[in-house]
């Protein structure tokens, strides 16, 4: 992710809510847990 300011708040850009955003975010930390990417199929 690109670094932002502290207390930045995010807001949903055109192509993406902050709900899609916040779960890549989990995506991606349940990866790095785990150790390796889950896929959809």
């Amino acid at each position: 992710f690109p670094v932002r300011p502290d207390n930045m708040m995010f807001g949903d850009l055109p192509w993406r809510s902050v709900h899609e955003m916040k779960l890549f975010e989990g995506r991606i930390r349940d990866a790095i847990t785990s150790g390796f990417i889950k896929t959809v199929t």
